[in-house]
C-alpha cells in the first residue's frame, strides 16, 4: 500500500530504517494514502488510562477508524486514504501500527481483505494459507522453499474480476524480512489445521465463507463489515477454497502442489 508521510522533516533516521521492511519499492499505479504527523493531540484522551506496552485500541467512529495507545493517538479515514497521528515520543513501532490500521481499514472499501493468513509464491501465483491462531501458519511458512509474502497478515486485493495477494509488510514470528515485491494472482485459499497425515478437501461455499469470515482482521463496525461480508462472498466465488490437514513433521509441499495441479 503506497503511503506518503508528511511533514518529512519530522521523520528521524530510526523512523526511516523502521519503515524499510514495510515498503514495496516496485512502482505502483495506485494512489497513495497520506499520513500526517501532528504536533499536538486533537483528541481529549487520558493516555495514562492505557497500559504502557499494551496493544493499540481500534474503534470505528462512523466511517473513520480511531487508534489509541499509551504512546500515540490517530484517526484513519479509508475512503479519503488519509490518516492523522499524534505521537508522544519517537518510538518507531507507531508507524507499523498506523500502517497496519490503514491496511485493515482501507482494503474492504476497495474490494479486498486483510486476512490472518500466510502466503507463498509458487510459479508466479500465490497460495494463501489461513487459519485461527495455532493452526501453524508461521510453522508452515518456515518450511517453505518458496518466497513468503507473510506468515501473519496477507493483503488480498481486487483488480477487475481477479484477486491477487500482496505482501503486507507485517509478520508474526518472523523478524520483519524485506518485502517480496509485486502482486500475485491467487491460485487457492487453503484453510489449514494440524493433523497426523496430509489431507486435502474442497470446502463447500458455506464452509468457505464461514471460515474466511473468522480470519478477516477488520475491526468490528457496521459499515466496514457490510463490505467485508460482500467481499468474502465474491472472493469465495472466484478463487478455489480448500482445507488442508498437515503435520509439521512432514512439510506438505510436494503432495499439495500435486493436488493443486490436478485440480487446476
Amino acid at each position: 500500500m503506497p503511503v506518503d508521510i508528511e511533514p518529512r522533516e519530522k521523520l528521524t533516521a530510526a523512523d526511516l530504517k523502521s519503515l524499510e521492511p514495510l515498503v514495496d519499492r516496485e512502482p505502483l499505479e495506485d494512489l497513495p494514502s497520506h499520513v500526517r504527523l501532528l504536533n499536538r493531540s486533537i483528541w481529549p484522551i487520558d493516555f495514562g488510562s492505557y497500559p504502557e506496552g499494551g496493544s493499540t485500541v481500534l474503534q470505528w467512529d462512523g466511517s473513520s477508524l480511531r487508534l489509541t495507545h499509551n504512546r500515540f493517538a490517530g484517526v484513519v479515514d479509508p475512503t479519503r486514504r488519509y490518516a492523522e497521528v499524534y505521537r508522544r515520543g519517537d518510538e518507531t513501532f507507531i508507524f507499523r501500527s498506523v500502517f497496519r490500521a490503514l491496511l485493515l481499514a482501507r482494503l474492504p472499501f476497495e474490494g479486498g481483505l486483510p486476512l490472518h493468513a500466510a502466503s507463498v509464491v509458487v510459479d508466479g501465483g500465490a497460495i494463501v494459507f489461513f487459519g485461527v491462531s495455532g493452526a501453524g501458519k508461521s510453522t508452515l511458512s518456515a518450511t517453505s522453499k518458496f518466497p513468503v509474502l507473510s506468515d501473519e497478515l496477507t493483503a488480498v486485493i481486487r483488480d477487475g474480476d481477479r484477486y491477487f495477494a500482496r505482501a503486507s509488510g507485517h509478520w508474526g514470528t518472523f523478524s520483519l524480512p524485506a518485502i517480496v515485491p509485486g502482486r500475485f494472482p491467487i491460485r487457492a485459499l487453503i484453510r489449514i489445521q494440524k493433523t497426523a497425515t496430509f489431507t486435502m478437501r474442497a470446502l463447500t461455499r458455506q464452509d468457505a465463507i464461514r471460515c474466511l469470515l473468522q480470519v478477516v482482521l477488520v475491526p468490528a463496525g457496521e459499515m466496514a463489515w457490510q463490505k467485508v461480508i460482500a467481499n468474502v462472498a465474491e472472493i469465495q466465488a472466484s478463487v478455489p477454497c480448500f482445507e488442508m490437514g498437515w503435520s509439521p513433521a512432514t512439510p506438505p509441499w510436494e503432495p499439495l502442489l500435486q493436488f493443486l495441479g490436478d485440480h487446476s
